[in-house]
């Protein structure tokens, strides 16, 4: 499921904040987060907990809705560790 689009000014405003001229060329720098944990990882599942003082679980959904609306990245990837996720298979 695809979220909101950004509306054409705020893409406008953003990109105009950001060109940079190299060697006659317009350039532009995107900022984004390549590993990211949901608490789909183990590790992240474990100090996302109450007990351990975290803020509660928070699906890769959380992460999605973070990255688009609160942290205004360009882009981000999703790293969980994935041996939890799928039964194993025997063969």
């Amino acid at each position: 499921m695809q979220g909101a689009t950004l509306p054409d000014e705020v893409i406008a405003v953003r990109a105009g904040r950001q060109p940079l001229a190299v060697a006659g060329q317009a350039q532009q720098i995107l900022f984004g987060d390549l590993h990211v944990h949901t608490t789909f990882s183990p590790d992240a599942f474990i100090m996302a907990t109450p007990l351990t003082g975290g803020t509660g679980l928070h699906p890769p959904a959380d992460a999605c809705d973070f990255a688009r609306y609160c942290s205004a990245l360009d882009f981000w990837s999703i790293n969980d560790h994935a041996e939890g996720l799928t039964p194993p298979q025997v063969g």
